[in-house]
């Protein structure tokens, strides 16, 4: 944002470098892998939550200097929790689902829930500039970005009924929500094709990532009432997107 805000009060800028754009379209996030922060000796217990397909949504403000263009940028990806396992050492635990032969240990549990992103951006492009005034263009940026995990929860709710089976019925907790921040950055090519002056159709693939970040309360229920250890668990974000929009110049 500081970079587009030097680049519109800039004296040497010229009216026609300047633009906003505005782009959205789906996103394919990778597995959310949370491992325990606390690391004991003999083993180590994970999560896997896969996450379902998204949308994403960009608005940014920049500046244009020959082949090199520097801009700020806002952006919202978010999609769904649809399923988890737990293991140790990359072993997944059973389940009573697999006990009732509903599942296999290997396969993962149907959850509910979402993750969703915020991040503000500051971009570099360089273009490379074809006929007809088409460019293709290699981008990278860094910024910061807020993680929001809303009501994640197992689908099927199961209880113990005395005589050494199992009870199942929907879950209608709330189920577990946090909100954390962490440093991210992103890499992407895209080509741009004018439909007027100040006009072009912006399509671009991204990838997006985040450093680790800590989630509070999801870890092993032994390392936080045998060992005194830590509840937390660690993970990080990542994303891959393909992305159709407008750039305008102001």
């Amino acid at each position: 944002m500081v970079f587009a805000a030097v680049c519109l009060t800039g004296i040497q800028a010229k009216a026609s470098e300047r633009y906003i754009s505005g782009m959205g379209g789906m996103n394919w996030p990778s597995t959310l892998h949370l491992v325990d922060t606390y690391q004991y000796e003999m083993f180590n217990d994970y999560q896997d939550y896969g996450l379902g397909r998204g949308f994403n949504v960009l608005g940014a403000l920049g500046c244009a200097f020959g082949n090199f263009r520097l801009e700020g940028e806002i952006g919202y990806q978010r999609c769904d929790v649809k399923t988890a396992i737990n293991g140790e050492d990359g072993v997944p635990y059973e389940h009573p689902l697999d006990e009732q032969g509903i599942n296999f240990s290997s396969d993962p549990w149907d959850m509910k829930g979402e993750v969703s992103v915020l991040s503000l951006m500051a971009n570099g492009y360089y273009d490379f500039k074809l006929g007809k005034n088409i460019e293709l263009y290699a981008t990278a940026g860094i910024g910061v970005a807020r993680v929001s995990l809303k009501d994640v929860r197992e689908v099927t709710t199961i209880e113990g009924d005395g005589n050494g089976g199992y009870i199942f019925y929907p879950n209608t907790n709330p189920g577990y929500s946090n909100t954390t921040e962490a440093v991210a950055w992103q890499l992407g090519a895209g080509v741009a094709v004018p439909v007027s002056r100040k006009i072009k159709i912006d399509l671009r693939y991204r990838y997006f990532a985040t450093s680790d970040f800590t989630v509070p309360g999801v870890g092993s229920y032994y390392y936080a009432n045998i060992t005194g250890g830590s509840k937390d668990s660690k993970t990080n974000f990542s994303s891959h997107s393909v992305l159709l929009g407008l750039r305008v110049g102001i």
